[in-house]
C-alpha cells in the first residue's frame, strides 16, 4: 500500500528523493572531514615538551671555531647551570619547527617523501621519545658522522620490513648515500592536527651548517614561567665568547600554539559552516515533510473514519518517509563508494572500510532522526482529528 501511494505521488516524491540524496552526500563529506580531524587529534604526539625551551643560535663572521669545539664549549657551560636539567642539539628538527627537509624513497614502485631529521644523542631522553626497537645512536657515531639512522613506525610499515634493525635504507638515487637502520621509534606529530609523517633520525653533522644550531633545554621543576628571558640572558654571555648570537628563546607551548593556529582556525571554520549547514538541512527537511503531512490531514482523517487506527495512521506516514529515506540511501551509498574509490575523501589519515561504514551510518542516523521528527508531530496531530468532523468537511 505504501509503495502504491509513493508511486501515485511520484512527481513530488522524486523531488523529496533528490533533496534527501543531495543532503546525504554533502553530510557524508562533512562528517568524513570531522572524523578525519578527530582521528589525527587522537594520535599522540610521540614526545613530551614540558619545561623545555629551544634556543636559536647563529654564527657570526668573527667566529673561528669548529662544530666539535662549539659543542664541547656549550656542554661545559650548560652543565654548570643549576637551573638546567637536560639539553640537546639539533638542526631545525625540534618539535613544532615546521621543517620539511625531505628525501624521496621508492618501495615497490611507490614513491614516498621522507622527513629527514638530525639531532645529537640526548634528543630522545630529553623529549621522552620511546625506542620501540633497537637503540639510539651513540656519542661515537655522532662524532664520526656515522651512516646510521632510526625510522618511525609508519616508515617501518611502508618498507614492509617486520625486523628492519640492521638493514640498509637506500633512497633510490644511486648517488645518494645509504643508511643502516639501528632502531625504530613511534610516529611523531609536529602539531595537534598534523598527521604523523614518515621520518628518519640520523646523527647531526657537527661540521655542516653549525652556524644555525638549535639547543633544546629542559629546566628543572620550580622555575618561573617567564624563564625564557633568563635563559636568553645567560646563554648570550657564553655565545658572545664563542662567536655566536642568540636569535631567540622560545618555550614549546608557544611554538605548539603557533603551529596549531592554522589548523585550529580551519577546523573551527569548517565546524561553523557544517553547523549552519546542518541547521538549514534539518529545518528544510522539517518544513518539507511536515508540510507534506499537513496537506493530507483530511485524507488521514477519512482513513480513520473508514476504520484505520491512530497507530496505523502514524505508521503509514512514518513508513512512507522512511521508505523515501532508504531509497535515497542507496544512491548516497553508490556515490560515496565512488568518492572513496577515486580518492575524493582522502584526508590526513588513511581512509579505511570501517571509517566509511561509520561515516555512512552516522549520516543516515542524522537523516533518520530529522525525517522521523518532522513527520511524527503533524502525524500525531492528524491522528487526533475526529472522523465525524472530517466526513462533515468532505
Amino acid at each position: 500500500m505504501i509503495l502504491k501511494y509513493l508511486w501515485a505521488q511520484r512527481r513530488s516524491n522524486a523531488l523529496l528523493l533528490l533533496e534527501l540524496t543531495l543532503v546525504g552526500i554533502m553530510l557524508f563529506y562533512v562528517v568524513n572531514a570531522f572524523l578525519d580531524a578527530y582521528g589525527v587529534y587522537r594520535i599522540p604526539l610521540g614526545f613530551t615538551t614540558e619545561r623545555s625551551y629551544v634556543i636559536n643560535l647563529q654564527k657570526t663572521k668573527k667566529a673561528n671555531i669548529t662544530g666539535h669545539q662549539l659543542k664541547d664549549s656549550l656542554d661545559r657551560f650548560l652543565r654548570t647551570r643549576k637551573e638546567i636539567d637536560q639539553f640537546a642539539y639539533t638542526f631545525d628538527s625540534e618539535p613544532f619547527s615546521g621543517d620539511r627537509n625531505c628525501w624521496p624513497i621508492v618501495v615497490g614502485g611507490v614513491e614516498q617523501q621522507l622527513n629527514i631529521r638530525v639531532s645529537d644523542v640526548n634528543f630522545p631522553s630529553l623529549l621522552g621519545v620511546h625506542i620501540n626497537e633497537g637503540r639510539w645512536f651513540t656519542e661515537a657515531e655522532l662524532l664520526q658522522n656515522s651512516k646510521v639512522c632510526l625510522i618511525t613506525e609508519g616508515l617501518k610499515e611502508f618498507l614492509k620490513r617486520p625486523y628492519p634493525v640492521g638493514t640498509m635504507l637506500s633512497f633510490g638515487n644511486p648517488t645518494e648515500e645509504s643508511l643502516r637502520i639501528i632502531g625504530v621509534i613511534p610516529d611523531l606529530k609536529y602539531g595537534t592536527y598534523e598527521p604523523p609523517v614518515l621520518s628518519i633520525f640520523r646523527p647531526m653533522d657537527l661540521e655542516d651548517n653549525f652556524f644555525e644550531w638549535k639547543m633544546i633545554v629542559k629546566v628543572k621543576e620550580g622555575q618561573k614561567e617567564d624563564f625564557a628571558q633568563t635563559l636568553k640572558l645567560f646563554t648570550s654571555d657564553v655565545s658572545k665568547s664563542l662567536g655566536l648570537v642568540v636569535l631567540s628563546v622560545n618555550d614549546f607551548d608557544t611554538k605548539k600554539q603557533f603551529a596549531d593556529t592554522n589548523s585550529t582556525n580551519a577546523i573551527w571554520s569548517l565546524f561553523w559552516c557544517a553547523f549552519f549547514f546542518l541547521v538549514n538541512v534539518i529545518l528544510g527537511i522539517y518544513v518539507v515533510f511536515s508540510g507534506r503531512v499537513k496537506k493530507r490531514v483530511s485524507e488521514l482523517a477519512i482513513r480513520m473514519a473508514v476504520g484505520s487506527s491512530r497507530r496505523g495512521i502514524i505508521a503509514l506516514v512514518l513508513g512512507e518517509s522512511i521508505l523515501l529515506l532508504l531509497l535515497s540511501s542507496i544512491v548516497v551509498l553508490v556515490v560515496a563508494l565512488n568518492m572513496a574509490h577515486f580518492g575524493i575523501l582522502d584526508g590526513k589519515i588513511p581512509f579505511t572500510a570501517w571509517r566509511f561504514i561509520a561515516d555512512f551510518l552516522f549520516v543516515e542516523l542524522i537523516l533518520l532522526i530529522s525525517v522521523s521528527s518532522s513527520v511524527l508531530v503533524p502525524a500525531v496531530k492528524a491522528s487526533r482529528i475526529e472522523p465525524a468532523m472530517a466526513l462533515h468537511y468532505e
